[in-house]
């Protein structure tokens, strides 16, 4: 299949789309007509000539505006962008009746206004109807707008790297996905040469906040899984929270930030020592960047493409969840109506403003920066992780990944892509759909009856970045921030929008049992012990927990400290002992790989690890796992494309021989890169240390260099 358009292809798109935009142009002024008092169409020749009046005018015209207002300050910007748009269409139905064409009239700037964002809706509608790539829309309306208002960024030679991390997507996945057709803009890089893909092994808790504290701020020591509870500090830590984020960004903060010294953090958890961050958890705040990049947003166009796409996804996300009902698909989730306001979010609202905040830096000339993705991820969490209404997507996204390429081509310096992943996801029947009960309710079947218990299952990652969307976008002094403060105020706490339900963190006490969930790796802590509890106290304290746990069908793993042989994991036939690498009975790691032992190792060690930890069931020979939380897709432990994120990067830059294990280790990789390349100082090694300097975990990773060979995986839609 061929992906790049010939030169022969160019003249009949362009009659398409001249076609479509001037059918759209008059549906949204039908639909105006009917509702707008303030609009008057008097026949169908009058209709036919505003609908190609106002294609044409304000097209012409709007370069010319947004020329005039860009000089003003960013806060004053969207208002008088909004004002003269609504000018302009009154005067083109004024100067059409003046020159005797007329027919239609408006009698408003506000008027004005509605018919312009109209006009954006209903043509985004229609080019998603006949499948129409509305890019030379977007670059008619704000990409030459904001090349031209960076015109007079310096030249440079150094190049940018921007990296685009495309949350949840694994390397099988994403194979099937280009493979399909779904990424032709990948396929043709990687086909092409001009990059090379590279899987790399994440730590135990692959998950964002573990995962981007290693990439962004080369360490993430002590972060053991998404949500849990902390010992040291006898409290509930949530790395996706502003109070969490901060204190381990300065705790892991040590000069070997990716994105230091100026480059920007975009929708992460950390910021990396970026010197530009929205939506950043660990740096939410009012900045004056942060209103620059908005104020951009806010116009008529981007506003109502945004608008209308929002409402394209929630409509979607109906129907896909009536269509894999009506079939029967398994395994499934039964998704509230209220969700697909959720997911909308991400597939629609933030990517539109991350594909803005992208091209900004392209301009802006920003020598570095980080962006994440999340729209894959969250449906992949609700839908499947390979499934058609999921790869539908991963191709939003693939084309959003065209389109930064042909932007590039104007930048002011060179512009080095790199797509990368997190994590991966697994897929499976969760833990309540199989068993009938949630790991908290189980494990407290096996406590005495007056033991009191919170169990949290859902990590609530998506709901998070959207926390930090409002949050970010009420911060601001202009008057959508305002608005967005006055929306959120009753679920607004020291300037964070909270969506969520924290009640059951807030009411933990000192004396009770605390069970989590994050995918398929599970979390039990007792908060009355002040220290971990070793396997003797824990058997002493709830005699049958241990023995309940390991013999569970949706258990796989269970570890524990003991006083005598240090940590010990359970399994269902056999024990591993890892301070010596040693087993009884059946290895009960066999079946999760070389590196099982050494990721298990690593957390024991970590503080903060809890008193039990586990991993649920893996099925080895169809990638599946049983998540404890509510996820079909599911990440945050062992097994399965999980463990298989990518890294799709130039091909003039090396990876390395060996396996990258550990996120701090893709962050001496890609510091190299940046390093090798001028982008930033010298000092940063490029080769990683051998599993995080973990000497006693050589092991033999030549079997594991590559992961089609590793990967019983096999992607089902």
């Amino acid at each position: 299949m061929n992906y790049v358009r010939t030169i022969s292809d160019r003249p009949l798109r362009l009659l398409e789309w001249m076609a479509i935009s001037l059918f759209s142009t008059m549906l949204a002024l039908l639909l105006v007509n009917a509702i707008l008092d303030g609009f008057q169409l008097e026949t169908w020749r009058s209709l036919l000539l505003a609908a190609i009046s106002l294609s044409i005018v304000p097209t012409l015209a709007w370069p010319v505006l947004y020329r005039l207002t860009a000089r003003l300050p960013a806060l004053l910007f969207p208002i008088v962008v909004f004002v003269g748009i609504g000018i302009l269409v009154r005067a083109t139905a004024s100067v059409d009746t003046a020159l005797g064409f007329g027919g239609f009239s408006v009698d408003s700037v506000l008027t004005g206004i509605w018919i312009a964002m109209s006009i954006t809706i209903v043509t985004t509608f229609v080019s998603a109807l006949f499948s129409l790539d509305d890019d030379a829309a977007y670059d008619r309306f704000v990409t030459h707008s904001l090349k031209y208002e960076y015109r007079n960024v310096g030249k440079s030679d150094t190049p940018a790297f921007l990296f685009l991390e495309a949350d949840g997507l694994a390397g099988p996945v994403l194979e099937d996905a280009i493979s399909k057709g779904y990424m032709p803009t990948l396929k043709r890089w990687i086909e092409t040469g001009s990059h090379r893909l590279t899987i790399w092994e994440p730590d135990l808790s692959c998950q964002t906040s573990a995962s981007q504290a290693g990439i962004l701020l080369g360490s993430n020591e002590n972060i053991p899984a998404f949500r849990w509870w902390d010992k040291q500090r006898q409290t509930m830590m949530t790395s996706s929270k502003l109070a969490t984020a901060k204190a381990l960004e300065e705790e892991l903060s040590s000069g070997a930030g990716l994105l230091e010294p100026d480059g920007g953090s975009r929708f992460n958890v950390f910021s990396g020592g970026a010197g530009s961050c929205i939506g950043t958890f660990s740096k939410l705040g009012a900045s004056a960047a942060a209103i620059e990049y908005w104020s951009k947003f806010l116009n008529p166009f981007t506003l109502a493409r945004m608008l209308s796409l929002y409402v394209q996804d929630v409509v979607r996300e109906w129907w896909e969840e009536f269509q894999q009902n009506r079939r029967d698909v398994q395994p499934r989730l039964s998704r509230p109506w209220t969700y697909a306001f959720v997911r909308a979010g991400t597939t629609a609202a933030l990517l539109e403003i991350t594909k803005l905040m992208v091209i900004i830096d392209i301009f802006k000339g920003v020598p570095s920066a980080y962006y994440t993705i999340y729209a894959y991820d969250e449906v992949a969490h609700h839908t499947g992780i390979d499934r058609h209404y999921t790869y539908k997507v991963l191709k939003q996204m693939d084309r959003a990944f065209g389109h930064f390429e042909r932007v590039a081509r104007d930048a002011p310096r060179p512009v080095h892509f790199v797509v990368l992943s997190d994590h991966g996801q697994s897929q499976g029947a969760t833990f309540l759909q199989k068993y009938g009960t949630t790991l908290g309710a189980f494990v407290a079947s096996l406590l005495p009856t007056e033991t009191s218990l919170t169990a949290i299952h859902d990590t609530a990652e998506t709901t998070s970045q959207l926390e930090a969307l409002l949050s970010q976008a009420a911060s601001t002094e202009s008057r959508t921030g305002k608005l967005v403060a006055r929306t959120f105020r009753n679920r607004t706490v020291d300037g964070v929008v909270t969506l969520g339900d924290e009640q059951s963190e807030a009411k933990i006490t000192q004396d009770e049992v605390v069970v989590l969930a994050s995918g398929n790796l599970g979390l039990i802590s007792f908060t009355r012990w002040k220290d971990r509890m070793s396997l003797q106290e824990i058997v002493t304290a709830f005699p049958g927990l241990i023995q309940g746990l390991r013999d569970h069908p949706g258990i796989s793993l269970a570890m524990v400290r003991d006083d005598e042989d240090g940590a010990v994991v359970f399994g269902k036939k056999g024990t591993y002992f890892l301070d010596t690498d040693t087993f009884d009975g059946e290895n009960p790691l066999e079946a999760f790989g070389d590196l099982a032992a050494h990721h298990l190792r690593r957390t024991d060690g970590f503080p903060a690890c809890p008193d039990i930890l586990l991993i649920s069931t893996y099925w080895p020979e169809t990638g599946e796992v049983t998540a404890f939380e509510e996820k079909l897709g599911s990440h945050g432990g062992l097994g399965g494309p999980q463990r298989h994120p990518i890294v799709l990067h130039p091909s003039e830059f090396d990876a390395g021989g060996e396996l990258i294990v550990g996120a701090a280790n893709l962050n001496r990789v890609m510091s190299g890169w940046m390093s090798d390349a001028g982008t930033r100082g010298s000092g940063v090694r490029s080769v990683p240390e051998r599993l995080n300097g973990h000497g006693k975990d050589a092991v033999d990773l030549d079997s594991r260099a590559n992961w089609q060979h590793t990967s019983a995986y096999t992607p089902k839609s």
